[in-house]
């Protein structure tokens, strides 16, 4: 036996002739060989705690394995000690001479001493629980010495991941993988390899590609092999590592693999009954329920869930917590488990998790924060908790870069101006040493924040010109990028045109080719673009087209929508050919629709983010919904009243399906019945069961179930939309108690002051014209006259009427014979607005608007202009809120004239003298042939 210390000049001699036998070994897969998007889905099992190899049969030791979130987040507790453990009576009792190698082992601190006794000693790797614990120690050491770099997380995975997309695995992995000692540790793991218990194969698999070995290594190759033959005795233990590696293995070996091992899953699943059991099942759940059916899926669920309501308010771990929640967010958009227990997940993560707040280190909040987020469960109750623990962490604490980048997780674009720039100021000053992954972090958490910090975002972006080479290889993290540079556009010409060319030059070479890929940049090179596309984004954008699913067709049009006006003519052609192409494929896809969330993205594709829309394609959409709304669960319901909100859809028959949803579900939370109520009055559709809806508001309302003062003036003022006014509850509400009520969720809720004083005025005016036998006095006439208060709407429409008021007016003056007859923009008595007003005497003239008898002598009109914006999508609905005030300005004394869009640049009205005779048909009653007849 050689000292390496004396016999140098052999050592890269020795490494040679071993990689050479290895080399000879690879199999017939050596055409898949490792690439390094594999990484990102590569994940390890290590254990939760340390502790001591018992003496005795086998080895008593806690295990628990964490993997890596696919976008890169990172999430887990970093590994103390990495033991490897057994199943029961499969290993031999380990004697003293074993048991002294793994103490001795275990005592090492420096990766080169520890490889040094590898080499040198011939007791150290002789049997398999020895070179499982040199394995796991070298890991430990030599991961936890990589650490002195800010941007490396401490989750090894994760870490992994970075030195590969960074291009630095030979940097720092070389040193340890060309090392004497190493190469005999992977002899002894391809000699000792049929002595190894399923969880050491499993484990020794995962070490080893964690230090730099590849997949088509011999000695992977070897324990995937043996792997194979004991998978029918595979505990669920094994399986959950097994599960690791089996996600990361190329697509033509995985497929071997899952029917056996998806066998025995089923079969040991039934057994279940402890804590580390139903992690092993999470853990092989995310690596491998893309494979599982829908039955199984729902039945591993099932497990958790229900393990969780007998002993969940024992944990308090965070790493567990964590990996509940992100079990939540990765089946919530699966359809394929029931969302009661997905909702029951993330209920359970958020109240564990707000309570063992305190324990939650800043890789525990990024995958919480993340997790919520994606799964549309990041409220308010949970963001204030989680923002402040974060703000804590980085006062007190000397935080590396990548542990801020975790902590940006919990801020939102509500954070606190304060919070805010505490975290952008710290990113800012450790911005110098970056690798891709945190960048793509950061893009991530400041397109979630809004952030508009220009010192930043400058930074940020000579950063990403400076990793460019390196992101242009990843497109999931160029993606990230890509999405925040959209908005945030490079600030000099020179910066933005070197990105475009990278980008050009990327896709020239067949690197961004990915359907995923091709949208995003699409949509940044349209981004308030008046200039043509090159053309190798125009070719590419036409061919691939065609192929997109829903997704892809909805983020290039987002970019669309972007385009600056003027265009020059050779865009303007461009797009109509793209125009063209997304209406084909869009057409195409009707058929492939196959549920309601297609459906539904779709239409927001197609109608409520495309201002290019086609009315057709839109209404054959909603002759769809019918087919999906009479079984719907609570997400698809929130899901459709978003959409129809937004684009003021009237389909009678959808509405009535939303409101038999909320009657027969008497347990939804007011928030999202009151969405549903929300979107019948916008559309201004009472439906057919609307008495019961009505009671079955009022009910949640008075129940206390999630009400406050804000939820109920949103509900009473969509009701009184509809002509309904429940008189016990405006009591209730215009009384000097709830008035101070509202004053002191107005103190506790600054940011809702707006709405809430709005919602109240409005309130108070149509319960006055209502229901004027409440007897309720206005008292909002000094807050109207200091905040300018005009109806919802009014305010904007006075910018989108455009020319057509200009012509109202000019043909108005035509009509009355002169200006002083009719007045612009008139206020009410309670604040609305009017476009023109005017006035008949009782001889049917007009009256001097300036006459001081003008209230007694006169019959007032209100010529009111209405747009598309105040018609429900594609006809001639006026909506709720139009229809309220029309009722309001008759009650009022008004006689209502209404000019709408649609009448005004009809061909009927094409020349003048039309649009003179149908304005004076709308004032005079009875106009006839352009005479006036008067008494």
């Amino acid at each position: 036996m050689f000292h390496l210390t004396n016999t140098r000049g052999v050592h890269h001699a020795v490494c040679a002739c071993k990689r050479l036998q290895r080399h000879f070994h690879r199999t017939f897969q050596d055409h898949l060989l490792y690439n390094h998007g594999c990484l990102s889905q590569l994940t390890n099992r290590f254990l939760r705690n340390t502790t001591s190899f018992s003496t005795g049969f086998g080895v008593n030791v806690n295990r628990h394995v964490r993997n890596l979130i696919p976008s890169g987040m990172v999430n887990f507790a970093y590994l103390p000690h990495c033991k490897i453990s057994t199943e029961n009576n499969m290993q031999p009792k380990i004697d003293d001479s074993t048991q002294r190698t793994v103490d001795r082992i275990n005592t090492f601190d420096s990766v080169d001493c520890l490889l040094d006794y590898l080499s040198d000693s011939n007791e150290a790797l002789v049997n398999g629980m020895t070179v499982s614990t040199a394995l796991s120690r070298l890991t430990h050491i030599h991961y936890r010495n990589l650490r002195k770099l800010p941007w490396l997380q401490e989750n090894m995975d994760l870490a992994r991941l970075q030195l590969v997309i960074s291009g630095r695995v030979e940097e720092f992995m070389g040193p340890i993988t060309s090392h004497v000692g190493f190469v005999k540790l992977l002899d002894a793991v391809c000699q000792l390899s049929p002595t190894f218990d399923p969880i050491q194969v499993t484990s020794n698999l995962q070490l080893l590609t964690m230090l730099g070995v590849e997949l088509t290594d011999t000695a992977i190759q070897q324990c995937l092999l043996d792997s194979t033959r004991a998978l029918p005795q595979f505990s669920i233990n094994a399986l959950a590592g097994f599960s690791v590696v089996f996600r990361s293995l190329p697509k033509g070996i995985r497929l071997t693999y899952i029917k056996p091992f998806l066998k025995r899953y089923t079969q040991v699943l039934g057994d279940i009954d402890s804590m580390q059991g139903v992690l092993d099942v999470t853990d092989i759940i995310k690596n491998s329920g893309f494979f599982m059916s829908k039955d199984l899926l729902s039945m591993s669920v099932k497990l958790i869930v229900n393990y969780l309501r007998a002993h969940g308010e024992n944990i308090t771990d965070p790493t567990t917590i964590t990996q509940i929640a992100y079990i939540g967010r990765r089946l919530y958009y699966a359809r394929s488990v029931d969302i009661k227990f997905i909702k029951e997940l993330l209920e359970f993560a958020k109240q564990a998790g707000i309570k063992a707040i305190d324990q939650f280190e800043p890789r525990h909040v990024g995958e919480l924060c993340s997790s919520f987020k994606l799964s549309k469960f990041y409220k308010l109750d949970v963001a204030v908790h989680f923002e402040q623990h974060s703000w804590k962490l980085l006062e007190s604490r000397d935080l590396r870069l990548c542990d801020i980048s975790n902590l940006l997780y919990a801020l939102t674009s509500n954070s606190t101006p304060e919070v805010r720039r505490a975290f952008t100021n710290a990113v800012y000053l450790n911005m110098d040493d970056i690798d891709v992954v945190v960048l793509s972090n950061l893009a991530e958490t400041f397109y979630q924040m809004a952030l508009q910090n220009k010192d930043v975002i400058r930074r940020f972006q000579q950063l990403v010109l400076a990793h460019m080479g390196r992101l242009i290889e990843y497109n999931t993290r160029l993606q990230l990028v890509l999405r925040f540079l959209t908005i945030h556009k490079f600030y000099d010409r020179h910066s933005d045109q070197c990105f475009s060319d990278c980008l050009i030059d990327a896709i020239e070479k067949q690197k961004l080719m990915e359907m995923t890929m091709i949208p995003s940049v699409a949509a940044y090179f349209l981004r308030n673009r008046a200039e043509p596309l090159p053309d190798v984004i125009y070719e590419l954008l036409t061919a691939a087209i065609p192929k997109w699913q829903i997704g892809n067709l909805y983020r290039l049009i987002v970019g669309l929508n972007s385009l600056q006006q003027p265009m020059t003519l050779h865009l303007q052609k461009q797009l109509a050919v793209i125009h063209h192409a997304l209406y084909l494929a869009m057409l195409d896809k009707l058929d492939d629709i196959k549920g309601i969330d297609h459906l539904v993205q779709l239409t927001q594709a197609l109608s409520v983010h495309n201002r290019f829309d086609d009315c057709l394609l839109t209404e054959k959409l909603m002759k769809l919904y019918p087919r999906f709304t009479g079984d719907l669960d609570v997400v698809s319901a929130i899901k459709i009243t978003h959409l129809f909100y937004a684009l003021a859809f009237n389909h009678p028959q959808v509405y009535d399906d939303l409101v038999l949803f909320v009657i027969r579900h008497p347990n939804l939370k007011l928030d999202e019945a009151s969405k549903i109520l929300g979107a019948c009055a916008q559309v201004g559709y009472a439906p057919k069961c609307f008495d019961k809806f009505v009671a079955s508001m009022l009910e949640k309302l008075n129940s206390g179930d999630g009400a406050n003062v804000l939820q109920e003036l949103r509900v009473l003022n969509n009701l009184s939309v509809l002509n309904s006014f429940p008189e016990q509850q405006l009591r209730r509400v215009f009384c000097i108690s709830y008035i101070e009520l509202v004053d002191q969720y107005i103190e506790d809720n600054m940011r809702h002051q707006r709405e809430v004083e709005q919602l109240m005025m409005e309130l108070n005016r149509s319960v006055i014209l209502d229901c004027p036998q409440l007897d309720v006095p206005w008292f909002h006439e000094s807050y109207c006259e200091n905040h300018n208060v005009m109806s919802r709407g009014d305010s904007r429409d006075m910018y989108s009427k455009g020319d057509l008021r200009d012509q109202v007016k000019e043909c108005l003056e035509e009509v009355l014979g002169d200006r002083d007859y009719f007045r612009e923009d008139t206020v009410t008595p309670y604040y609305y607005t009017i476009d023109y007003e005017c006035a008949l005497d009782s001889h049917n003239r007009p009256v001097n608007m300036s006459d001081p008898n003008l209230q007694q002598i006169a019959e007032r009109f209100a010529v009111v202009i209405l747009t598309s914006r105040d018609f429900c999508y594609n006809s001639r609905r006026l909506i709720g809120q139009q229809v309220m005030k029309m009722r309001h300005l008759e009650i009022m004394g008004y006689r209502v004239a209404q000019v709408t869009y649609f009448d005004w640049y009809s061909m009927g009205l094409t020349d003048w003298d039309a649009k003179v005779e149908y304005l004076k048909s709308k004032i005079f009653p009875h106009h006839v042939g352009g005479q006036s007849h008067q008494t």
